[in-house]
């Protein structure tokens, strides 16, 4: 680690604050903390631990691998896989007492064969495809992909909100969410927790709270629109070094391709970071990152390990010097939405981006 430049710190004071706000604002209601893709580049042991002591409910997931991490770091609270679990890896999941999402008669058959060779239960949370297209079962479907099957209980009932911010657009899903849950007691089915809030429905739309809410991005402090929701504080901050400074004539080409070409004599800072770590190529030449509370842009194509600022307007500018590239450096400040804007993606897309290389490091104040 200690040849490392470049680190992700993790405020867990701040994590544990935006899960008390989000708690707040839903009204007590239970939270599944969802800490899949490492809890958004957070790391997702480190996050989940933070969580548990806090007050989380519950975790959830995407892959049995990510369930079974969190096992292995002592959480013991109930951990629901949200994404795909094949049929073949059913026994696992029941054996490390893990909730399933339930999407397929064939999955839950096999669910139930291992609950039952194991004799335990296979806890499972039915997925209702509402107007994602994606992963889960129609309402009508619902009751037959369930019936006849010992060793199943059904402790949730869910979907994926595609317009979850906007009340309008999820009043039809929620309507089909509902048509399910009363498929399942007709079915003799009762108990099941119903949910549908991910963080953009936590902070525009309350008539998606139901049973329990499914904070991601709120908990790592970032709200999918800014000023709306439970005050949140970001999470993450990540930075590195300035490696090389160097003074250069007009006419420079800069890195791979020579996509920049200095316009001036210019002083040029390589640092340690590229798009390998996170550093998305996509913000070349185009996004600035900060170095003594002053924005310097990228210039030339980001490389997988390094990349170039122009510090030509920043006085003083030396080898060691912190560059932040989410965070604060005295009264500017880069966030991952703003990144985001700038390479044409989304805030989840900059935060689990960051290199798996990067050390994530816990602290009690981001920089």
């Amino acid at each position: 680690m200690n040849g490392r430049a470049t680190f992700a710190r993790i405020d867990l004071a701040a994590l544990a604050a935006n899960l008390t706000a989000i708690k707040a604002w839903v009204g007590g209601r239970p939270v599944l903390a969802v800490v899949k893709a490492d809890a958004y580049g957070h790391g997702a042991q480190l996050v989940a631990q933070t969580l548990a002591a806090a007050g989380a409910d519950a975790f959830g997931v995407a892959t049995l691998d990510e369930a079974l991490e969190l096992r292995a770091a002592g959480i013991e609270h109930p951990v629901v896989l949200l994404g795909v679990l094949p049929a073949r890896a059913a026994a696992e999941a029941v054996a490390a007492g893990i909730e399933v999402a339930a999407y397929d008669r064939g999955q839950v058959e096999a669910l139930a064969q291992a609950a039952r060779a194991q004799r335990r239960v296979a806890r499972v949370h039915v997925k209702i495809d509402t107007g994602m297209a994606r992963l889960g079962v129609v309402p009508q479907d619902v009751a037959g992909m369930l019936v006849g099957l010992a060793g199943v209980e059904v402790v949730g009932l869910f979907t994926t909100l595609a317009l979850g911010a906007d009340p309008k657009g999820s009043a039809g899903p929620l309507g089909k969410l509902a048509e399910a849950a009363a498929a399942l007691t007709r079915a003799g089915f009762s108990g099941f927790k119903v949910h549908a809030a991910n963080s953009a429905a936590i902070s525009l739309n309350r008539e998606a709270f139901l049973d329990l809410v499914r904070p991601g991005l709120l908990l790592y402090g970032v709200r999918p629109e800014p000023e709306v929701g439970p005050a949140v504080t970001p999470v993450l901050s990540l930075t590195t070094e300035v490696v090389q400074v160097r003074e250069f004539a007009e006419g420079l080409p800069v890195g791979y391709g020579g996509t920049f070409v200095s316009r001036r004599p210019s002083r040029l800072a390589t640092i340690a970071m590229g798009y390998a770590d996170g550093l998305r190529r996509s913000l070349s030449n185009r996004a600035e990152l900060l170095v003594r509370g002053r924005r310097a842009p990228l210039v030339g194509n980001i490389s997988m390990d390094l990349a170039v600022l122009d510090v030509t307007a920043v006085a003083g500018v030396a080898v060691g010097d912190v560059v932040t590239v989410v965070g604060k450096d005295g009264v500017e400040s880069l966030g991952a939405a703003e990144l985001a804007a700038i390479a044409g993606t989304i805030p989840w897309e900059i935060l689990t981006g960051i290199g798996r290389r990067v050390p994530r490091l816990a602290s009690q104040g981001a920089r």
